[in-house]
């Protein structure tokens, strides 16, 4: 997990701007912006995974765009849920019925993406 965490800063911080630059040409700038920083973070993560697990998900350039979208919404809800909740609870249904339908959403995503083929190497 750290070598996965470092690989990825690095390649972000390394080839990010290089990436961004050539998908900002054919894509909107966001889509263009979270597409690069996922192919340079997935750049420099995949010679970690296939040391480590023999395998590489190209996969996750393109679900990084749909995934992380859902993961700042569900962080942002469930951190204002938590506050909000802390002086209104009657407000917790709603929030865990928000909270349990971005989860899931987040869940099946996640499930369709892994469903791609991935890159195996023979140990």
């Amino acid at each position: 997990s750290l070598f996965l965490s470092y690989s990825a800063l690095c390649g972000i911080i390394l080839f990010g701007k290089m990436f961004r630059n050539l998908f900002s040409r054919r894509f909107f700038p966001n889509f263009a912006s979270a597409l690069g920083d996922s192919a340079a973070a997935q750049l420099c993560t995949a010679p970690v995974s296939l040391k480590f697990w023999g395998k590489f998900a190209p996969a996750g350039i393109i679900s990084c765009v749909f995934v992380s979208p859902l993961v700042l919404f569900f962080l942002y809800v469930g951190t204002a849920g938590t506050v909000l909740c802390l002086f209104l609870p009657f407000l917790s249904g709603a929030f865990n019925v928000i909270m349990n339908a971005t989860y899931s959403l987040i869940f099946y995503t996640v499930v369709f993406f892994s469903r791609f083929p991935c890159v195996n190497i023979e140990s």
